[in-house]
């Protein structure tokens, strides 16, 4: 009988976990999602048992969707944060959707080494993604509907496929631009960070405020 008390043995259940979530997200990010196994996790995470992913997350897919979880509730966070010192009353411009889109998860990677990983690891799933990309990055979300919200306000001249649309080539071309930088060096610090955040927001202003041409509409109608 273990003489651990239980505070001893949540503290050591979740230093495991932890240990797999790093190795996981740190072999993603070099070798690409289709390319670890279990077994390859376990070793780089340091576990002696085998059967410790499977005990924590059951599977591979069970630790993802516990990855993504867990950084998406960080983003989450930040993203309420920022939503509240906007004027919600009146409507919204451009560059603060494109704030609050890219925003949180580049401040987040500014301060946290393993949000950087994160990003370098997943942005290419959000890319190449079967279901819409604003959907997957929803899961685990409390203010996807806020901020839903928010973004129909600005764009309410777009009917509302062209928004879904409109939002789906901003979301994946947005993971893929963060998940490039990630890889670069010194990524999310100093002045070249600062400006390819700048740029970033440019051009997800460029998507979504594009206007729509008549062929576009003709078609669309």
């Amino acid at each position: 009988m273990s003489d651990r008390t239980p505070n001893q043995r949540q503290s050591r259940s979740e230093a495991t976990q932890d240990a797999l979530i790093h190795a996981a997200i740190g072999l993603i990010a070099e070798n690409g999602l289709e390319n670890i196994s279990i077994r390859s996790i376990i070793e780089a995470s340091g576990q002696k048992n085998e059967s410790a992913l499977q005990y924590h997350f059951k599977n591979r897919d069970g630790l993802i969707k516990a990855i993504h979880k867990r950084h998406s509730s960080k983003i989450d966070k930040q993203r309420q944060h920022m939503l509240s010192a906007f004027n919600t009353t009146t409507k919204p411009q451009l560059d603060d959707v494109a704030t609050l889109m890219v925003g949180p998860a580049f401040e987040l990677a500014k301060v946290d080494p393993d949000f950087r990983l994160y990003i370098k690891a997943f942005g290419r799933e959000v890319v190449f993604s079967e279901i819409p990309a604003v959907q997957f990055l929803n899961q685990n979300v409390k203010t996807s509907s806020n901020v839903a919200q928010f973004i129909r306000q600005s764009l309410s001249d777009l009917s509302k496929d062209a928004l879904k649309t409109r939002l789906d080539s901003a979301v994946r071309f947005s993971s893929m631009s963060m998940s490039l930088h990630a890889r670069s060096k010194n990524a999310f610090q100093g002045k070249g960070a600062e400006l390819f955040y700048s740029r970033l927001k440019d051009s997800l202003v460029g998507i979504l405020g594009v206007k729509e041409s008549a062929a576009t509409k003709a078609l669309g109608n």
